[in-house]
């Protein structure tokens, strides 16, 4: 029976990023379990362009490596519920809240941006959100940052819909830059403008896409920077960031589009 597998990380490469662990036996151990699986299946595809290569230098047969991205399951919303505060501009991000998030930035931007008209949400959980609502306390930063836990997903497009922009960032790691994180997909579906402070694949797609604005480095300084740019664009800017935004999502990621595609692939494997 013909095996397709889609590969939205990169093991162990993503195990090492993630988790720290580094243990050459235990590497190793996963190295030849991906390369086992790899070799096993018929059709490979690949979450990111940067994923291919990679891929590929684990295998013989590299035309069974294929790019194809997840799309967006959600789409736009047009409700205008009154779930974010608009005295100030609201930046929302959507999604994990781990170390590799790095939240962390975020909140130390906000103490430096703390007298601008700006509020951060975050929307989600996970291993850091404790700590980052603790560091948020401790900063006195709970009138410029709200932490509104888990939402059902079909709940995201009412937050973004309100969002001024959303939120964009990874540490740095070289995994991480070859990542096009799903939330992105999410963010250009929904027509929002992007803050980015990340490297790689993220970046290139927000600048290609022109929907946003990317900051020089993954800093705290860097972050304020393209904040203070972002609360200096007119409103004609930011609109055309977000019909920028749903048009580079609907060319790239589109469900319908991506779904045909995988269709395809499928009956050709079939008739091999």
């Amino acid at each position: 029976i013909p095996i397709i597998m889609n590969v939205q990380d990169l093991w162990p490469e993503n195990i090492i990023a993630v988790t720290g662990i580094d243990n050459p036996l235990i590497i190793g151990c996963i190295s030849h379990i991906v390369n086992y699986i790899y070799k096993h299946c018929d059709l490979l595809l690949a979450a990111s362009p940067s994923f291919v290569d990679k891929i590929k230098k684990r295998i013989k047969n590299k035309d069974k490596v294929l790019y194809w991205p997840q799309y967006s399951s959600v789409s736009k919303s047009e409700k205008k519920n009154d779930l974010l505060n608009h005295d100030k501009l609201n930046i929302v991000f959507t999604g994990n809240i781990g170390e590799a998030q790095g939240i962390d930035l975020a909140i130390e931007a906000a103490k430096i941006l703390k007298n601008e008209p700006l509020h951060w949400h975050f929307i989600g959980n996970g291993r850091q959100k404790e700590k980052l609502e603790r560091l948020t306390d401790s900063y006195s930063l709970n009138n410029v940052v709200t932490f509104h836990g888990f939402k059902p997903e079909k709940e995201i497009p009412d937050y973004l819909a309100q969002a001024d922009a959303a939120l964009l960032i990874l540490k740095p790691d070289p995994v991480f830059e070859m990542t096009i994180p799903a939330k992105l997909q999410t963010y250009l579906a929904c027509g929002v403008p992007i803050i980015g402070c990340v490297s790689g694949e993220g970046k290139r797609i927000i600048l290609e896409s022109n929907s946003g604005l990317v900051s020089e480095d993954i800093s705290v300084d860097a972050l304020v920077d393209v904040c203070k740019k972002f609360l200096n664009l007119t409103e004609k800017e930011r609109i055309e960031f977000k019909n920028n935004a749903l048009k580079y999502g609907n060319e790239n990621f589109n469900k319908e589009t991506l779904l045909n595609q995988l269709e395809k692939y499928m009956e050709e494997i079939k008739n091999e």
